[in-house]
């Protein structure tokens, strides 16, 4: 699945994409709290890369970061309920189905990430692409929803 996607990237904003897909998932949850609710960051699970981009600018497998930094985490967020003093962007990802940044990770590399959806409906898990620069934010977007949903259906 995530081949499918880095393909598809690829194919738009070559050589630009750095990571072509990340998978992360939540690892760190804090103390007194129900797990969801505790999110506190979330670890990159699997990281495919273009070998034909001019620059490699890669999250690493076992890489963590705040939950609330960077796509891959906000997409997870954005699949919960909302919540009071949520950042607007969790919210805009809410409402567009997939999560966007700009540098929040690595300095001027944007981040695209959509929540692959559970066996609940929830979502415990995120894909994502990570690229310099995105003349088409909507196509990518799709694009990274689509193989977030079809990764679910495989994992269900």
């Amino acid at each position: 699945m995530t081949a499918q996607i880095s393909r598809h990237a690829i194919g738009k904003y070559r050589p630009m994409v750095t990571s072509s897909a990340v998978a992360f998932f939540p690892m760190t949850y804090g103390p007194k709290n129900p797990p969801i609710a505790a999110m506190v960051s979330i670890r990159a699970l699997m990281v495919v890369e273009p070998r034909s981009a001019k620059v490699h600018v890669a999250f690493r497998p076992g890489q963590v970061d705040p939950v609330d930094r960077g796509s891959a985490g906000l997409a997870i967020l954005a699949s919960l309920p909302a919540v009071e003093g949520e950042r607007a962007e969790v919210t805009e990802a809410r409402a567009r189905g997939y999560a966007v940044t700009d540098g929040e990770v690595i300095p001027s590399v944007l981040g695209v990430s959509a929540a692959i959806p559970g066996r609940r409906g929830d979502a415990l898990a995120s894909v994502g692409v990570s690229v310099f620069e995105m003349p088409d934010e909507e196509a990518l977007g799709s694009a990274v929803v689509d193989a977030a949903r079809r990764l679910g259906s495989l994992l269900r």
